[in-house]
């Protein structure tokens, strides 16, 4: 089977040994086969090569895993047969199978079952699936929302929440207020600080005109 050729940029990046590198293209352009050339280059120099098990690749999903590792293989296998004497290659279509090609959240599983007892995180471990991710958290919500209830008459920050956000006996919408924040909060790598940093801007002193503030500015603009 004849190799498909690269264009001028594509084998400026297969070649490219600076460091870092971002390949940004549209998709079906031709990113998967750089990246397969570009480890061919690694496995087959002429000086070093390396071992295709010494490379870390990471896909977002797990069907693109199981094509890049089929992809990998094919382009092996035609390497061996181009040169059926290289032991080099040979060597790698076995440790094909042991190279890590997966998701970010199998190989972050991957490292919390094997390193996990540093920080006190079981090995026998699972990842929930959403379903069930939804009932822990409507379930964790509503024992949160108990224990603030049982300390709501001596408690005005949480009257004046309810008041605000509640209606009547109904606390609904501060429900999705909360998940929302709560969805919010996880897409930072800190989310303590995020909130505090959040915190700090609502706390203005009596001086400060609430419309040059951040929240202001947005309320005023849409008021207008």
């Amino acid at each position: 089977m004849q190799s498909i050729k690269l264009t001028p940029s594509q084998q400026a990046a297969v070649e490219n040994e600076g460091g870092a590198l971002l390949v940004a293209a549209a998709a079906g352009s031709g990113k998967t086969k750089v990246l397969v050339d570009r480890l061919m280059r690694s496995i087959l120099d002429p000086v070093h090569p390396k071992n295709v098990d010494d490379f870390l690749i990471i896909t977002y999903t797990k069907a693109a895993a199981a094509e890049l590792r089929a992809k990998i293989s094919a382009e092996l296998s035609r390497q061996v047969a181009l040169q059926p004497d290289n032991r080099h290659l040979q060597r790698q279509m076995r440790r094909i199978y042991q190279t890590k090609i997966s998701t970010i959240h199998a190989f972050c599983a991957d490292l919390l079952r094997s390193y996990g007892h540093i920080i006190d995180v079981p090995s026998d471990f699972r990842v929930t699936e959403e379903t069930q991710t939804l009932l822990l958290r409507q379930a964790v919500k509503e024992r949160l929302f108990e224990q603030l209830y049982e300390t709501y008459e001596d408690d005005p920050e949480l009257q004046g929440l309810l008041d605000q956000f509640g209606y009547g006996r109904d606390d609904r919408n501060l429900e999705t207020i909360l998940f929302s924040v709560y969805d919010k909060v996880q897409s930072f790598s800190d989310p303590q600080r995020w909130l505090a940093e959040c915190r700090q801007k609502l706390e203005l002193d009596r001086n400060v005109d609430a419309g040059q503030t951040p929240w202001g500015r947005c309320l005023l603009q849409e008021l207008h």
